[in-house]
């Protein structure tokens, strides 16, 4: 199975402090291009990713990140 790791900065309203929420406030989503081949995905699999994209990306600041199934 393929995986993808979908990264994103989130804009923080600086009066509330709060995460804006809904309709393109995400400041960035990148690399999807982040593809890993995997047997399963489980949690254990899902942070041995995210150490490798931490590795191969450390130049980039994140706040989030998910894994998705590359479908």
């Amino acid at each position: 199975m393929k995986v993808y790791i979908k990264a994103w900065q989130n804009i923080i309203n600086p009066i509330t402090r709060k995460v804006h929420d809904e309709a393109g406030l995400r400041a960035l989503d990148a690399f999807r291009d982040a593809v890993y081949e995997v047997d399963e995905l489980t949690e254990a699999v899902k942070t041995t990713i995210i150490a490798k994209f931490e590795k191969e990306y450390s130049d980039f600041s994140y706040d989030e990140c998910k894994i998705e199934p590359d479908i």
